[in-house]
């Protein structure tokens, strides 16, 4: 009898890859998603034309439209799949969101999380859970210091082991030319910086509004003009809200970071970079933590940074890379919001991060395990140095705009420490590089075929994420003394990355009343072959409607 997984979440960016993924290794896939992205984020969040795409590409996929926030359609499901792995991707994503609603955040984020875990509980304890946590369970990332550099800021790393191939490294090495910033120098608003230390040291930017400053930012992300003077000011949401109630001074050191990123042992205290958002997302975090350790349940948190790629329905409020690639390919305008677009994130392509899962899922590790995902180091990239890329692959000029006040709990740079888990895993390897990243973007944004392979050779077939087959011999795992890696865990291989088409379909439903087993659900679509009604399509794709391209 075929494996099953449940994936919450499953027609979104992640989940959608999970969910092909596993069909593709002759699992049954079990998807549950009702759409929320639309509701949260407006037309550019529609995930329906995924919807449609997994039912046409996948063989044994069965969609589940149902609200996690629903404690008995959580039990019901949960008791009938009787899966073998849950993987949690559903979630409200995005800072913004959660500061104007904190009700509805936390009650998707932390409830919807709860119900899952009590389900497993109750009915799968031997189910791998993994859920997608988030880099900004971690708070004080902006007292970490750091350096600003032409296009970015970075992590102060003076003294350390840079190597060659890191830009940041290359750019502060002694008697080299710091490359130039032209869009700086070209962009419709100025933002001048000045830097103040505060009583700990570390260095906080005090923002200074001149004339045609971008200003502050009204509730729908846009600039006002003209802009009051924000002298003075300095970059902590908290201290621009509440100047009454300043953050007490850090007593202690900061630890689990250096010039390589930041390590699990950062802590998740509240910080100037966590906000409400990230604050539901610790706390989800934490209860999925206490559930393997008090259950013995084989519990795994991935604190993933900015996963990406053409499968996302990319809004203003959330998913920069692939919002930034949906603007430039309709010719609209990209608001760059706060640090002069010098903050930096490392990205991580949504097929490296699905076999990450898959590792975790054949071998996991021990109960509440935490593990850092993101494309480290040499996927880091500004706003500033993105657009550059991405002007230079497509031939085309993005509009811009510029505001000054960041968004609550943004980060000004953050680069994901992965050791830990490239120690307990390292037959994983990372397939795509950031170049390779924004190219399939801006691919799939525009229509193409995706003849982009993982090592981004055309017309050969994508990469597996191990070497080898199988291991000739067991392994042990750093700090888990006893357990050992499965013979063979590694993803299918017949992954081509072929275009991928959307159709206007319907979606299956799940009714609370019923069975979803004993409807007669079968292991694959509802539908015909091309995962629609017949329509007279035959298979063929059809052209991308506006507000439901790739991205």
């Amino acid at each position: 009898m075929a494996k099953k997984i449940l994936i919450t979440g499953s027609s979104g960016l992640i989940g959608s890859e999970i969910a092909l993924l596993y069909d593709r290794a002759g699992y049954r896939v079990f998807g549950v998603d009702n759409n929320s992205r639309k509701r949260f984020f407006g037309p550019d969040g529609d995930t329906r034309w995924n919807l449609a795409r997994l039912n046409a590409k996948a063989t044994r996929f069965t969609h589940v439209d149902m609200d996690i926030r629903d404690t008995a359609c959580v039990e019901q499901l949960v008791s009938e799949v009787r899966p073998d792995c849950v993987i949690h991707c559903a979630a409200q994503p995005a800072h913004e969101y959660a500061r104007r609603h904190p009700g509805v955040d936390f009650h998707v984020n932390v409830a919807g999380t709860m119900n899952l875990l009590e389900a497993c509980r109750m009915h799968a304890p031997g189910a791998v859970f993994v859920f997608c946590s988030s880099s900004k369970v971690y708070g004080p990332v902006n007292e970490i210091p750091f350096v600003e550099l032409p296009t970015r800021f970075d992590i102060d790393g003076v003294g350390a082991d840079c190597g060659a191939g890191f830009p940041a490294c290359e750019e502060r090495q002694p008697g080299k030319a710091a490359p130039r910033n032209d869009r700086q120098d070209a962009r419709p608003t100025k933002t001048r910086i000045a830097w103040a230390n505060t009583l700990v040291g570390a260095a906080v930017p005090r923002i200074e509004s001149g004339a045609g400053s971008g200003g502050p930012l009204k509730d729908n992300g846009r600039a006002e003009t003209p802009a009051p003077t924000m002298a003075g000011m300095t970059g902590s949401a908290h201290q621009r809200l509440h100047p009454e109630m300043p953050i007490p001074p850090r007593t202690t050191p900061l630890t689990g970071w250096s010039f390589s990123g930041i390590t699990e042992e950062f802590p998740i205290e509240p910080g100037d970079g966590r906000g409400v958002y990230g604050t539901g997302k610790a706390a989800a975090d934490l209860l999925v933590q206490q559930y393997g350790i008090t259950y013995g349940m084989p519990t795994v948190c991935l604190r993933g940074n900015c996963m990406t790629g053409p499968a996302h329905s990319s809004a203003e409020l959330h998913g920069f890379l692939a919002y930034l690639a949906r603007c430039l390919v309709q010719g609209r305008e990209y608001t760059v919001i706060g640090y002069g677009g010098k903050q930096v994130r490392d990205n991580i392509h949504s097929y490296d991060y699905a076999t990450a899962i898959f590792a975790l899922c054949a071998s996991p590790p021990a109960p509440g395990t935490v593990y850092n995902i993101g494309g480290g180091r040499r996927n880091s990239v500004s706003i500033l140095e993105a657009i550059s890329l991405m002007e230079q692959i497509s031939g085309k000029r993005l509009k811009t705009a510029f505001a000054d006040r960041p968004r609550e709990g943004d980060h000004r740079v953050y680069i994901s420490d992965m050791a830990k888990f490239r120690t307990d895993y390292p037959e994983w390897k990372l397939k795509w590089s950031i170049e390779e990243i924004c190219e399939d973007l801006i691919r799939g944004m525009t229509g193409s075929s995706l003849a982009l392979t993982c090592n981004g050779r055309a017309g050969t077939p994508a990469p597996t994420i191990f070497e080898n087959h199988r291991q000739s011999l067991p392994r042990t795992r750093s700090g888990d003394a006893g357990a050992t890696v499965g013979a063979d865990c590694r993803p299918p291989e017949n992954d081509d990355r072929q275009s991928r088409g959307t159709r206007d379909c319907p979606t299956k439903t799940y009714p609370p009343a019923k069975s979803v087993v004993g409807a007669g659900v079968s292991a694959g679509p509802p539908w015909n072959n091309n995962g629609c009604p017949e329509d007279g399509m035959g298979g063929a794709a059809r052209p991308f409607p506006e507000n439901h391209r790739l991205l």
